[in-house]
């Protein structure tokens, strides 16, 4: 499913996957006797494999298990493989969906972690927000090619600016357009509420009938004048 808005996905985001962090530090959940989790102390984070063991059906559990095990091994925090199944079965999705599903999410992840990665060789630390952002704008059409050239030519690769090209590539107004654009932002050192507002504001300019040329360019202007925090003159709008 696409989310248009890049300000609810962040908000979301960084409020679940937090948790996702903190369970993986204390390494592999399939490790735990089984019920271990069944009864958290207050405070405490629920371990995602005890609930997802306990939500799904066997046969569903048995192959994202199987699944987050391996996303473990390689790295990857195989809470972020389990909550994604728990958001399935909230939603009510059929298990002959719903484990296609997961199965193609934990590729994403993967392809997210070596579009990341400075070195795809090289052992890298993981940086959960970054990777599900990563795996979420994969799914929307930007190419794993496009999110590794993000972080180039001195560009700082964060959740929110892979997020925002991924809702400016979803704009039409082509993939080095939209990766100029969250570089500018990025480079002028853009606050993240402003930069959640670009692709509003392109979608807004191509309405009045701007070339998607003549829209980057201005937008890239408003960035360079006011030092990443001013928006685009809005008379005619």
């Amino acid at each position: 499913m696409k989310i248009r808005s890049s300000g609810f996905l962040v908000l979301a985001l960084f409020a679940s996957l937090a948790t996702a962090a903190a369970s993986s530090a204390s390494g592999l959940a399939a490790q735990d006797p089984p019920g271990a989790a069944a009864g958290t102390e207050a405070g405490e984070q629920p371990d995602p494999r005890a609930q997802a063991q306990r939500v799904l059906s066997p046969e569903v559990f048995q192959r994202v298990d199987v699944e987050a095990t391996a996303l473990e091994r390689s790295g990857i925090p195989a809470a972020i493989l389990y909550r994604k199944a728990l958001e399935g079965a909230a939603k009510r999705v059929p298990d002959d969906r719903l484990v296609p599903g997961v199965l193609q999410y934990a590729e994403r992840l993967r392809a997210a972690r070596t579009a990341l990665a400075a070195d795809p060789l090289a052992p890298v630390a993981v940086d959960v927000p970054l990777l599900v952002a990563g795996a979420d704008a994969l799914q929307r059409g930007v190419s794993p090619e496009l999110l590794g050239r993000l972080g180039q030519d001195g560009g700082e690769r964060t959740p929110v600016s892979v997020l925002v090209l991924a809702d400016l590539v979803e704009t039409g107004i082509g993939d080095d357009r939209a990766l100029g654009l969250v570089r500018e932002a990025v480079l002028a050192r853009t606050r993240e509420q402003r930069m959640l507002e670009i692709p509003a504001e392109v979608r807004r300019l191509l309405r009045q009938g701007r070339s998607p040329t003549d829209a980057t360019e201005e937008l890239r202007r408003a960035l360079r004048r006011r030092g990443g925090g001013g928006a685009v003159d809005r008379g005619g709008a």
